[in-house]
């Protein structure tokens, strides 16, 4: 990521994202910031004007992947990619299964582990010296370093950005529970019921809002909670109509339904997708400890 310096012929200064830190934080923290270059990443997308793809060896700004860890996929480009993949090839019932186990075994890295969604070098949206970042992407063009980069669909960015939180939430925020899970089936030979429960989905709608539909008097509680996180009319509407849905497992049909929902307003509403993060991390912990207790023959009554 580059930033101009001082005086009008000054160097170009890079900063280097430390792991794992966001596009976003260094933006706000640091300002003048002019240009990204490395993987892009959807959490990244509303600070990123033009790109272009770079087509050079060795300009990617990442770490090396290590063998025995996974990359956390809201941070690392290829791990959500390689997730996506796996859920496109396997299916989401055995898709995400996989990755769970995967990662029962395995440990988070963090940063990006790999160019993942390819080079890019972009503009920084309020960069202080456009003028000057332009002349730097011009060189690169000169050379033959850079092309047109496909601009992503705005809602499979915001899906993306939902599964990648959901991801982050089963396989990294729940690693621990997730490890001792493991740990546990293999302790007492990997017994049936419990090995079985061990890939659960998180369900939709979330689980603090089954519990408070089923309660005569969690309507107004329900309201309360829709107008927290929620705070756009059109987009709260939407949430409360799909909370009446039956239940049904979180898939990609299920994010790209709430990626779409009002024109994105609803994915893109920070307090909704912190509430959501937190409720899918609460779910699959709780469902880890489960299957740890099941395993070794204690069913909590």
């Amino acid at each position: 990521m580059g930033r101009s310096g001082a005086g009008q012929s000054g160097p170009i200064v890079w900063v280097e994202l430390a792991d794992p830190e966001r596009l976003a934080s260094v933006v706000g923290r640091r300002g003048g910031v002019d240009l990204f270059l490395g993987p892009a990443h959807p959490a990244d997308g509303p600070w990123l004007g033009d790109r272009r793809a770079v087509h050079r060896p060795g300009l990617a700004l990442n770490s090396a992947a290590n063998s025995t860890g996974f990359g956390d996929p809201r941070d690392d480009p290829s791990s959500l990619d390689e997730a996506k993949s796996v859920l496109l090839a396997e299916g989401w019932d055995r898709g995400y299964e996989k990755l769970v186990r995967t990662a029962s075994v395995a440990r988070p890295t963090f940063g990006s582990t790999s160019p993942g969604r390819g080079g890019c070098v972009a503009f920084v949206r309020g960069g202080s010296h456009p003028d000057r970042a332009a002349r730097f992407v011009r060189s690169l063009e000169s050379r033959g370093w850079t092309g047109p980069a496909q601009e992503p669909d705005a809602r499979e960015v915001r899906a993306d950005g939902l599964l990648a939180d959901l991801l982050g939430a089963a396989l990294v925020d729940s690693h621990e529970e997730l490890r001792d899970a493991e740990a546990a089936l293999r302790r007492f030979g990997h017994p049936a019921k419990a090995e079985a429960s061990i890939g659960e989905r998180p369900p939709w709608p979330p689980a603090s809002v089954l519990k408070l539909r089923a309660d005569p008097s969690g309507a107004s509680l329900l309201e309360t909670l829709a107008e927290q996180i929620a705070p756009d009319p059109e987009a709260r509407a939407w949430l409360r109509r799909s909370w009446e849905a039956p239940k049904r497992p979180v898939d990609g049909a299920l994010l790209a339904e709430i990626a779409g929902a009002v024109e994105g307003r609803l994915a893109g509403e920070p307090r909704f997708r912190a509430w959501l993060r937190g409720e899918w991390t609460a779910w699959t912990r709780q469902l880890y400890r489960r299957v740890a207790r099941v395993a070794g023959g204690y069913v909590p009554s």
